[in-house]
């Protein structure tokens, strides 16, 4: 789409300003500001209600000192506005000047992380010279002095900032394709269309995490999608699978593309029209194949649609079909789930073969952590487990008898500094039990811990198939005589257990020790948490009072039952 197409859709996709609006602050010394329809067009076609705000121009110190009301901000500190004339300037100056510039330009950079180290997410662009580049294989004084800038920007970057390397962009792009030089000598505004597009779509992961928003599930066709062929007719070595063609290497690099997500976390799933002995054959003898069963986290071969087979997965996996993208070769198969289920995302198999590497970079954008836990390295294990529970549970009729038969442990931690990426994690990616949907960053995490005025409990639960991994979440903040649930969360995968009920109680026995009697909380609804509206009333909270689309809730610790009786099949560590 041209520009004025990018403008008209956006505008047709605002979202209600009565709904909690995604909040975004550009700040720049160089005039970007068309970068706005690109970036809340992305976001908005994701159903997430983005607005995109600027600072004032050429003013990001100070600026910066004023963003505290926003969710991420974008910082363009360009090298092109760092000089008049870069080459001259920099070669006209003496060494004490050229020092003076330097500190100059890292303090600054300094002072603007400082200041947005509580923001969320920000995005922080390193600096180029790439359109100053001499045709000499030496590097000038210019390199060299944006080479130092670099370095001191990649050694201060806070844990909730992450870089953009302009240089790889224009290094695949072209700088020459994506600036214009005639506007930015003129207006100071030197990006084109075409580089807003791909930057836009480049951060578009980073803005989705950062509102909870990104998929987490990665679902595969088998014939022609992991390998060329059609196994129930060409048989094992008759498909196009390792070194020995060119398909056969495409394929065997897309193996490993869909390796290293997994290994960030993404959870990788079969759904395939065939027998399933066949499908185990590849899986289990074919020599070049790189994904393995232990892969897998659920695996649909069959002969049903796949529109149902996609369902089945959200169900046992427990995430929802927003979460989920499907790849096919197949024109009608695309066509089908999309009809019946539009809110996984789907993509087709190139048929030029050659870019198919290209596309799985592509979609590998949806799928977005800050930073890497140990859950999510182990994240396919976890639901491997889970299938064992499934298939132990179908030996049961009453859900009692086999939550008891689970041998159900948890352990609560209080203020535990070892868990701040997770906990951090959970706060930003938990949609469906989360009462308040607060998102936090590692270093608002590690603020809580450290105040003395808050607490951050977490919740590890275990049972006689494994564990589940850091699942649970709940921070408190003092609020003059009482003590008030600011967070109370629970991942997805421990939904069903009843071991939220024991978690609050271990948590208000732990306040209970104290002077602090009245504990307050809230609901805030959204689309997907509708799950825990009853929550507190179930836990004996009093509501109090609805405002704004806000539920309050109170107890008295008096009147709070410590026994839990229903739930003495959860034993506590």
């Amino acid at each position: 789409m041209n520009l004025a197409e990018i403008v008209k859709a956006n505008k047709l996709l605002q979202p209600d300003s009565n709904k909690q609006q995604f909040k975004i602050l550009v700040l720049s010394n160089i005039v970007v500001n068309q970068i706005r329809d690109f970036i809340e067009l992305k976001l908005r076609l994701m159903s997430i209600p983005a607005e995109v705000k600027f600072g004032n121009y050429d003013n990001i110190v100070q600026d910066s000192f004023e963003a505290s009301n926003y969710d991420s901000v974008i910082v363009f500190y360009d090298s092109l506005n760092l000089f008049v004339n870069p080459l001259n300037e920099i070669y006209s100056i003496d060494s004490d000047e050229y020092k003076s510039k330097l500190k100059n330009v890292t303090n600054d950079i300094l002072s603007i992380l400082t200041n947005l180290n509580e923001i969320p997410n920000v995005i922080f662009n390193s600096l180029s010279s790439s359109i100053y580049n001499m045709e000499i294989a030496t590097e000038n004084k210019l390199d060299e002095f944006i080479k130092n800038v670099n370095s001191f920007l990649f050694e201060n970057k806070p844990i909730n900032t992450t870089i953009i390397d302009l240089d790889n962009i224009f290094c695949e792009y072209g700088w020459k394709n994506l600036i214009d030089l005639r506007f930015f000598y003129a207006f100071r505004a030197p990006y084109n269309v075409e580089f807003y597009e791909i930057y836009s779509k480049k951060i578009r992961s980073l803005l989705a995490g950062n509102a909870g928003a990104t998929k987490k599930v990665l679902i595969c066709d088998c014939d022609n999608t992991l390998w060329g062929g059609v196994i129930g007719e060409d048989g094992i070595d008759g498909i196009s699978l390792g070194e020995s063609s060119a398909s056969g290497k495409i394929f065997l690099e897309v193996h490993y593309a869909i390796k290293a997500l997994i290994s960030t976390g993404v959870l990788f799933c079969l759904c395939s029209k065939n027998n399933p002995e066949d499908i185990d054959k590849v899986f289990e003898k074919h020599d070049d194949m790189i994904l393995k069963n232990s892969d897998i986290s659920i695996k649909k071969v069959n002969w049903k649609s796949k529109s149902e087979n996609i369902s089945e997965i959200s169900r046992e996996l427990n995430l929802g079909l927003d979460s989920m993208i499907f790849l096919d070769d197949s024109d009608y198969e695309i066509d089908m789930v999309n009809q019946a289920l539009p809110m996984v995302k789907t993509f087709k198999v190139p048929q030029n073969i050659n870019h198919y590497l290209d596309l799985i970079n592509s979609i590998s954008s949806y799928f977005y952590t800050a930073s890497l836990t140990e859950e999510d390295k182990g994240r396919s294990n976890l639901y491997q487990s889970e299938q064992l529970r499934s298939e132990h549970k179908v030996n049961f009729k009453d859900i009692s008898e086999y939550l008891s038969s689970l041998d159900i442990k948890v352990k609560v931690r209080k203020n535990n500094s070892h868990n701040v990426r997770r906990i951090s994690q959970l706060t930003q990616k938990t949609n469906q039990f989360n009462l308040t949907t607060k998102r936090y960053t590692e270093v608002e995490i590690l603020n809580f811990i450290r105040a003395n005025d808050s607490e951050v409990y977490s919740l590890e639960v275990f049972d006689k198939f494994g564990e589940y991994g850091l699942v649970g979440v709940a921070i408190l903040k003092n609020r003059k005589e009482e003590k008030n649930i600011d967070t109370f969360l629970l991942s997805c995968r421990a939904i069903g257990r009843n071991v939220e009920y024991v978690f609050l109680r271990e948590i208000l026995k732990d306040i209970n020790k104290t002077n602090n009697k009245i504990i307050t909380s809230s609901y805030i609804p959204t689309q997907k948490n509708k799950i825990v509206s009853e929550f507190y009333v179930n836990n004996n909270f009093r509501h109090t009072c609805t405002k704004d689309n806000v539920s309050d809730y109170e107890i008295n610790l008096d009147e709070y039952n410590f026994n839990l009786q229903d739930f003495s099949y959860i034993g506590v560590t």
